[in-house]
């Protein structure tokens, strides 16, 4: 039998510790449990490290180990969700870029054969509007034919005729002329637009992101407010492409005054839930600290007013003064009712 050399790799690997045999259990754990841990389940999966008859003691423990994670680049967030220790949840954060679906070409094609038979059963704003996520900037692989209109249950005949007119024009490119009202319909304005995408913001809402021919800038409608559409005839003035900035349909992004930053100062056990508020209006957070840009500013009122335990300071005395007005105004309003 021939002799096995040993092989010289260049390196000198050293015996991993008890910590950081601890700490690579936990973070293997958080990342296979992709909801969340609370502190008696990380127990119950590694009572080798976590067995201390002092609750407390295990529990300082795991938070220096969560301390030291995120020092090594790992987004672990705490989620308080009552007031017992035990049930507060530690999760991994994996940024949403990272949860990117790639196609390969040919993987697009024969999908959209298949989501070509279902528009020919029955077409939906819902199926319009998946096909735009999937496709994306690869629509010229979408083989779409003449779109029947579908009725669907949850519209109106005028709605539903403008709805697939503007998809129409999507597809073929076609300028539009639309006569749309902000508050209330007698107070229409007509628009010349140029239609770019559509986008789903809830099980209702539809919006459609268009480029404003007189304003000359791109700018969302919410499709149930656009009242009568006619075609301009012509082309697009240009080429569109879609960005971030283009899909964040957040009223914090609405260009109600000039761009502002704001710190926010927030209870770290509850950030869950501003969390949830903002997506998808972008921001930074490090530790009890978040900061984000707004174009209207008052769209955190009603977020303050509901969760009041969230964030604890604003370091804008402009915002505070405008909060301040808010709430003095919903005081004077519901006076009349007491």
């Amino acid at each position: 039998m021939a002799k096995e050399e040993s092989l010289n790799l260049g390196i000198n690997p050293r015996p991993i510790n008890e910590t950081e045999a601890r700490q690579l259990a936990l973070v293997l754990n958080l990342l296979k449990y992709k909801s969340g841990l609370n502190f008696q389940k990380i127990r119950s999966l590694m009572p080798e490290y976590y067995s201390n008859e002092n609750k407390e003691s295990d529990q300082k423990k795991i938070h220096r180990d969560i301390e030291e994670l995120k020092n090594l680049g790992f987004s672990v967030n705490f989620h308080k969700v009552a007031d017992s220790g035990d049930l507060n949840i530690y999760r991994i954060s994996i940024p949403i870029e990272e949860k990117k679906i790639q196609f390969q070409k040919e993987e697009l094609s024969l999908l959209s054969m298949l989501i070509l038979e279902k528009f020919d059963e029955n077409f939906s704003p819902e199926l319009f509007s998946a096909c735009q996520k999937i496709f994306h900037q690869n629509m010229d692989l979408f083989p779409f034919k003449e779109i029947k209109q579908v009725k669907n249950p949850n519209q109106s005949d005028a709605g539903s005729e403008v709805f697939f007119s503007i998809v129409k024009a999507i597809k073929n490119r076609t300028p539009l002329k639309i006569q749309y009202f902000r508050t209330i319909p007698s107070e229409k304005e007509e628009k010349e637009i140029d239609p770019i995408h559509i986008i789903k913001r809830n099980s209702n809402d539809f919006y459609l992101i268009a480029f404003d021919r007189k304003k000359g800038e791109k700018r969302r409608y919410l499709i149930p407010k656009i009242l009568k559409v006619s075609d301009l005839g012509g082309d697009f003035l240009r080429d569109y492409k879609i960005n971030p900035e283009d899909l964040n349909y957040h009223a914090l992004n609405f260009k109600v005054h000039e761009p502002v930053e704001l710190e926010l100062i927030i209870n770290e056990s509850l950030v869950w839930k501003l969390e949830n508020f903002l997506y998808p209006h972008p921001f930074t957070r490090e530790k009890d600290r978040v900061v984000l840009n707004t174009t209207n500013q008052t769209a955190l009122f009603s977020f303050l007013w509901k969760e009041n335990e969230v964030i604890l300071k604003v370091n804008s005395s402009d915002f505070r003064i405008k909060l301040e007005n808010f709430f003095k105004e919903l005081e004077n309003h519901y006076s009349f009712f007491s």
